[in-house]
């Protein structure tokens, strides 16, 4: 994760010119990724202070609108653009098909379209409010993205879900799901997958636990070239068992990050 608010040093080298290093200097005072509560000046600042545009030198032109209070987005910008989770250096081919499930505001998908500006990109995301500002990135930017505003699972069903941050909304389980969520039609992305046959894959899957349901069924249809960034979030046991799945299927797995119960990892499999 990212480093407390008041970091304008490290946000300063990410813009393209002077205009825009000032603007990351601004979101740099602002953000505070790992603010877990909200205090009495940041629900102030929420008030006052709306979205910015911000120009990622990486996203070769493009822009990107974000919230610098709300502390679950600069918590994925930091993923993203500081931390560089997703270095689509690693791929040695480029995707015909690039799946981003768990959208959010639609970080990843800008990233990806970037660096593979040719390639048919899917974004699923069923919260609302991030839902919005996807919209606002595609049509900003011009992009080509088609967006799902579903989860993935695997099979089409009425589930519901839990909308908490921004960040870690997730599919229910149990009892007294319609007292705390709301009701969402999932996409059966299996389905999805077998119908669009992609040769060459990108995949980004922070699904908020559903991987554990997912990898079992998708692992065996994957392209021969496939690339996979992926969040577990069941501690040590749930990176192991999404890692056994992968590397039985022929992947490459390295974990990249390991907090509480959640690990970051990619899986590399051809090219």
């Amino acid at each position: 994760m990212g480093s407390t608010g008041f970091s304008v040093s490290k946000y300063l080298p990410i813009g393209r010119s002077l205009a825009d290093k000032l603007k990351f200097a601004f979101f740099g005072l602002i953000a505070r990724p790992q603010e877990s509560q909200r205090s009495l000046v940041t629900k102030v600042l929420d008030r006052v202070i709306p979205p910015i545009w911000l120009r990622p030198a990486v996203l070769g032109g493009m822009q990107l609108v974000i919230k610098p209070t709300d502390s679950s987005q600069a918590v994925i910008f930091d993923e993203v653009f500081i931390d560089q989770n997703y270095d689509l250096g690693k791929l040695n081919f480029t995707p015909d098909l690039i799946l981003d499930c768990g959208a959010h505001i639609g970080l990843f998908s800008l990233l990806a379209a970037a660096v593979f500006p040719n390639a048919k990109i899917i974004a699923f995301e069923p919260n609302p409010d991030n839902i919005r500002l996807i919209r606002k990135q595609i049509a900003k930017n011009s992009l080509r993205v088609e967006l799902i505003e579903s989860p993935v699972s695997t099979q089409v069903s009425d589930r519901y879900f839990w909308q908490g941050n921004s960040h870690n909304g997730h599919l229910l389980e149990g009892e007294n799901q319609a007292a705390i969520g709301y009701k969402v039609r999932t996409v059966d992305l299996p389905a999805m997958l077998r119908e669009i046959k992609p040769a060459r894959l990108l995949l980004k899957l922070d699904v908020e636990g559903e991987e554990e349901s997912l990898f079992p069924v998708l692992a065996p249809i994957f392209p021969p070239e496939c690339v996979i960034y992926f969040e577990t979030h069941a501690g040590r046991e749930g990176w192991d068992k999404a890692r056994r799945t992968l590397e039985g299927c022929g992947f490459l797995v390295q974990q990249t990050n390991m907090r509480d119960l959640y690990a970051d990892g990619i899986a590399i499999r051809g090219g």
